[in-house]
């Protein structure tokens, strides 16, 4: 029930930031966006089996040798498989 209710609450928190986005300056969106990238790429690297032996980070649980059939796989059980 909390996570229903947390997951309504934070689409009501982004639909009220539409148009505070579209108020912002373009470098602010740029800033947003290229932000978020890195994260993602950051998130998707560290758990590429390879790159984390490149950088010499210990095994971790969460690590993959296909990082992105991993995410497909979980966002296909959560959204699709329902």
């Amino acid at each position: 029930k909390y996570r229903k209710w947390l997951t309504y609450g934070l689409r009501g928190v982004a639909l009220v930031f539409v148009p505070i986005c579209a108020a912002m300056p373009s470098s602010m969106v740029l800033y947003w966006f290229s932000s978020g990238t890195f994260a993602a790429v950051n998130n998707i690297l560290f758990e590429y089996s390879p790159f984390r032996r490149l950088v010499r980070l210990p095994k971790s649980d969460t690590e993959s040798h296909s990082p992105f059939q991993a995410l497909r796989q979980k966002a296909k059980a959560r959204y699709w498989n329902r």
